[in-house]
């Protein structure tokens, strides 16, 4: 409750609908004992007890005043009843506050207590703060050490400091439930004088010098850490930066969170991500993640480098890599994304009359299976129905028909339940891209993209221009369709508040019922989601073509594990800056996976395909490029 100092300043910003507290309540012997045992803040249990009281007078200061905000967790019921005292957290704050697994997401994913309870440890807050300091170790400990924290005072603790402790803690102990020891009324309380006070006060002085020097020994990164957060407490709230903390956008938080992460993260020695060759990647990508490079290498798939020719003048150089999502609650989760990386629709001689790319990004429950089964499903009848076709005297209307033809029939197979697939609260994004010797197809639903990047042999800039796009509940036209259906669209607090004008707005936009809520959709176009197609959510692809560049060029598929942290225009520049397909796979995925890790607990699934047209006459030129590895354009 350190942040109930500052309640006035809180209330002010965040307003009551969204200020909350969880009060923890614990025997103030046992946290005396806890601070005289770990090298963090004070030393002696005067100073140490005299701040507990301070703190639960702030405390019940906002309990009196404004009972709804706040939460009172005693210490050992959690220790006793971990699913039952964390039920009641889920209870006040709301599920989606607690239980929710990730800020980005496809669908909105709600965890039982029991997940919760035992997930903790693993989750990315957890094991940043067990490695940053000594005092947090306990939160990645198992229950042998949770069994022992029961009432340790009174086994550990001296006589006159469990008497020095009551006599200052009397009154907050009694109103808390815990029974004294050895001071039973007011009498047997210590008389402290202005002398002992000083005495104590001194003590405690050299017992945090000594603390600290030793410390400067073992593990001077933490004590840095811990003076910076010192300093930041010790400010009055009288301070200018209160007043701009107050008047600033709400619209920052996030941005503000992100740089307390990032922070946070400063302390853990790892490579610059300026110094990786994300080009090598997985090699050596436990400097920039959470996991041994064993562990990311396991889950991550590459399809080397290929190249088909089309007709006499095109041809394609392609490439596509996969990394499967790093959950720390769920380290072998499947890879809910899947691809079609080149499929050959026609032969005639020693030419292709089409090739066939596609990424899948699966949701929900059994995105996995929903992904693999779209993906069989759209090669096996497209490719099929293209074959059956002798001639196209209207090219782009028959591919157009085709492929949508083969989503529609992918999605009714899994809503209608034909092959044994749970799709209720599941399905996948598709975005296609079928190349012929004159045209580039796409075929789009989801937020998945596919860009064309031109001027890749230029010495000016790329151009990078996006032929799919992003089905999410931000566009009018989509959102027409969805509250024509009965659906909603606002964000999880709107739907927690009625829609309440004060609640927060910044958050991202889902599709809900008005009769629950659920699926909680970020898109309006998907594979499948049997439920979200009654809320409007359809998969009739939105289908263009565009002819094909008259010099050479390159094409990028992936799922929103690239674009979420990736730019287009930087992508655009990843391309021109290898040769092979493959490395710019590579280079794309390790970046990605990157800045996942720095911005949340868990990554997403990264998948991308890479292709570079190639066109008769072009003068392609090469050079070694000695700042990294593989070859850059001249």
């Amino acid at each position: 409750m350190g942040m109930s100092q500052f309640h006035d300043i809180l209330l002010s910003f965040y307003g009551k609908g969204r200020l909350r507290y969880i009060y923890l309540v614990r025997d103030p012997r046992d946290v005396c004992l806890s601070f005289m045992k770990t090298p963090v803040g004070d030393c002696h249990p005067y100073v140490i007890v005299t701040k507990w009281c301070r703190l639960q007078n702030f405390a019940m200061h906002i309990l009196h005043n404004d009972p709804d905000l706040i939460h009172q967790v005693c210490y050992e019921e959690v220790l006793g009843d971990k699913k039952h005292q964390v039920a009641k957290i889920v209870k006040f704050m709301g599920a989606r506050d607690v239980c929710r697994s990730m800020r980005r997401g496809s669908i909105v994913v709600i965890k039982g207590e029991n997940e919760v309870v035992s997930g903790a440890k693993k989750g990315r807050e957890s094991l940043i703060a067990g490695r940053l300091s000594y005092q947090f170790q306990n939160l990645i400990r198992g229950e042998s050490f949770i069994a022992g924290q029961f009432k340790k005072w009174a086994k550990e603790m001296k006589e006159e400091d469990i008497r020095l402790v009551e006599s200052i803690a009397f009154n907050e102990m009694k109103r808390l439930g815990y029974e004294p020891h050895l001071i039973h009324n007011e009498e047997d309380r210590i008389d402290f004088t202005e002398e002992l006070i000083h005495e104590y006060t001194v003590e405690n002085e050299k017992l945090v010098a000594k603390m600290n020097a030793d410390l400067a020994v073992e593990n001077p990164a933490d004590l840095e850490r811990r003076n910076i957060h010192a300093a930041v407490l010790e400010r009055t709230t009288s301070e200018h930066y209160d007043e701009e903390f107050i008047k600033s956008s709400i619209n920052n938080i996030d941005w503000a969170l992100d740089n307390i992460d990032s922070v946070q993260l400063k302390g853990i020695k790892r490579m610059s991500s300026a110094d990786f060759e994300f080009c090598k990647w997985p090699m050596n990508a436990s400097f920039v993640g959470f996991q041994h490079n064993e562990e990311v290498a396991d889950r991550f798939k590459l399809q080397h480098t290929q190249t088909l020719k089309i007709d006499d003048g095109i041809s394609i150089s392609f490439a596509a890599a996969s990394q499967a999502g790093y959950y720390p609650t769920d380290k072998n989760k499947p890879n809910q994304d899947a691809f079609i990386g080149g499929v050959v629709v026609a032969e005639e001689k020693n030419c292709k009359s089409g090739v066939l790319f596609a990424v899948f990004d699966g949701h929900g429950p059994n995105g996995h299976d929903c992904a693999l089964s779209a993906v069989e499903t759209v090669k096996s009848l497209f490719v099929q129905e293209m074959r059956n076709i002798n001639t196209l005297s209207d090219e782009s209307t028959h591919i157009r028909d085709l492929l949508s033809l083969s989503y529609h029939e992918a999605s009714m197979q899994l809503v209608n339940g034909d092959i044994g697939i749970d799709a209720s609260q599941s399905g996948t994004t598709a975005t296609s891209l079928f190349v012929t010797k004159d045209f580039l197809h796409v075929a789009n639903v989801g937020d998945s993209r596919c860009l064309l990047v031109e001027h890749v042999n230029e010495s000016n800039d790329t151009l990078v221009k996006q032929l799919t796009q992003d089905h999410t509940p931000d566009q009018d036209s989509e959102i027409k369709r969805i509250e024509a259906h009965g659906g909603v669209v606002m964000t999880s607090d709107q739907y927690d508040t009625n829609n309440d004008p004060n609640s927060i707005n910044f958050q991202q936009k889902r599709i809900w019922s008005k009769d629950g809520k659920r699926p909680g959709a970020a898109f309006t176009r998907s594979i499948g989601d049997s439920i979200a197609k009654e809320l409007g959510v359809i998969a009739d692809p939105e289908c263009e073509h565009f002819p094909i560049p008259s010099a050479d060029a390159a094409f990028v598929l992936g799922s929103d594990g690239v674009f979420d942290f990736v730019p287009n225009d930087e992508i655009g520049a990843v391309v021109k800056k290898y040769k092979d397909p493959a490395d710019v796979c590579r280079e794309l995925v390790g970046k990605a996976f990157n800045r996942w890790c720095a911005n949340e607990e868990r990554t997403d699934d990264i998948t991308v395909i890479v292709g570079r047209i190639h066109v008769k006459g072009s003068n392609v030129q090469w050079k070694e490029d000695k700042t990294a590895f593989g070859q850059r354009l001249a």
